[in-house]
Parts: structure tokens; sequence; C-alpha cells
């Protein structure tokens, strides 16, 4: 999007202009329990969760992607719902996703929040990437890598994106990375 800036492989931020500001990262998921992190540094509107490389960069606001938001409203198909509670700066979201039981849940400063959405049948096995969405914010993503002290620790079974074996990188025309680090790529799905 025209006004994300991409700090550097994990940090991203769109805080001098007013409008919202969508990436998803490089790689995709498709089975196990995985998930990811997002802490707010600036701001505090924001969305988090997952979505398909198909998906739009507004998280939530169409049929293949989950979004929570800042403002505690999760969002699929561009419905809004109360959902957990607010965050703000110094808040870490933690997105989960359970293919075993195709429920999209989060926990905020390792607090789980409840299942969030119940992933349709149709979406079965289809790739998922973790995804922001912001305005007027700073976050910095957590994928697994580094030192794993400074964020709350994971629900049973559950792995984060950067421990997940074989991880699925599926191209599209961000040109998604094959191997190494997750990082977020800005460059919209066909």
């Amino acid at each position: 999007d025209l006004d994300l800036k991409v700090l550097d492989d994990l940090t991203c931020e769109s805080i001098e202009g007013y409008m919202w500001s969508g990436t998803r990262a490089s790689h995709a998921v498709e089975r196990g329990k995985v998930a990811f992190a997002m802490t707010v540094m600036h701001g505090k509107l924001c969305r988090v969760g997952w979505s398909t490389a198909g998906a739009s960069l507004n998280l939530g606001q169409d049929d293949q992607s989950f979004g929570y938001g800042g403002t505690a409203k999760k969002s699929n198909n561009n419905t809004f719902t109360d959902y957990g509670e607010t965050y703000t700066i110094g808040d870490t979201i933690t997105a989960l996703i359970d293919f075993d039981a195709n429920v999209v849940s989060y926990c905020k400063n390792g607090r789980w929040l409840g299942e969030a959405f119940r992933i349709p049948d149709w979406l079965r096995n289809v790739p998922m990437y973790p995804h922001i969405l912001t305005k007027n914010c700073r976050v910095r993503m957590f994928f697994g890598e580094g030192d794993r002290t400074k964020f709350p620790q994971l629900p049973d079974g559950f792995n984060w994106l950067a421990d997940v074996p074989k991880k699925k990188a599926t191209p599209w025309a961000g040109g998604a990375k094959v191997e190494g680090q997750a990082s977020v790529n800005r460059t919209e799905a066909p």
C-alpha cells in the first residue's frame, strides 16, 4: 500500500497518512497449530490476523481474511463484531490459527481471548498468511525467531511460525521467500 513503510524485516508503519495500509508475511501455513505476534509501538489503529494469497490487503473486509482490531472488533467479509478488548501501545497480540479445528483465535499479552472465527470448509487446507492492517500506527512482528523471553508463552500445542518444520511458501506476485526467516511483504497479491 502507498502509505505503508517497511522499516526492517519485522517493523512496519503508516504514521504519516490517514489511509489504511495492509501487508501480509512472506510465508503461509496450511496445517497444524501456528502463531505469530504483533506488538503495537505507536498509535492503536491496526488489525492483525490471517488471510489467503487471494485476499485483499484490507484485512477482514473480504471472505478470505480474518482480523482483530485495536478497537475490540473482529472482522471478516466486512462484518465487524465485538470481540476481546481494546489494545494500544505496548500491547502484544498473538494471532493463532488451528487447522485441526479450523479456528482463528487471539491472545492479548499472553491471555487467550477465546475463539474469534470458524474457518469455513471451503477454505480448509488453503494456505493462510500472517497479515496486518495499520492506520497511523507502527507495529513490530514476531514469528518466533530470536529472543522469545520478551513474548508471552503460546497456548498448549501451538508453535511459532518459525518452528513449523516445513513452512509453505506459496509464491504470488510479491515473491514469497522459500527459505530463511519470515518477513513482511507489501506487494498486493493477484
